[in-house]
This record gives structure tokens, C-alpha cells and sequence, in this order.
């Protein structure tokens, strides 16, 4: 990927999405994001996804 091409994705990833950052306990993530594989999902659509509901359940 060229820079420019990188600087446009990163711009519109800027523009259109927040960035989360958290800790877990050492090896939660691997032995989460294995789950989700062996289950047919990312971890990403997970945890949006519990954002969702969470955010449905309490606002």
C-alpha cells in the first residue's frame, strides 16, 4: 500500500469510527478472538455488538 493510499484509509478511519482501547486479563484476548473464529465472527462485531445492547438496555 502506497502512503497516500495509507493516509486516505487513515483519514477516513478517523472520520468514521471511534477507537476503543482497553485491558484484559494476559491471554483473554487470544483465547476470545479464537472463539469468535471457531464461531464464525471477529472480535470486533462481538464487542460492537455488546455496545449496541448495552447502549439499547440502558439510554
Amino acid at each position: 500500500m502506497s502512503k497516500t493510499s495509507a493516509a486516505v484509509k487513515n483519514r477516513y478511519m478517523k472520520k468514521v469510527y471511534d477507537q476503543f482501547k482497553f485491558n484484559m486479563p494476559k491471554g483473554n484476548r487470544d483465547i476470545f478472538k479464537s472463539l469468535c473464529e471457531e464461531n464464525g465472527t471477529t472480535a470486533s462485531a462481538e464487542l460492537n455488538k455488546f455496545v449496541e445492547e448495552y447502549i439499547k438496555k440502558y439510554k
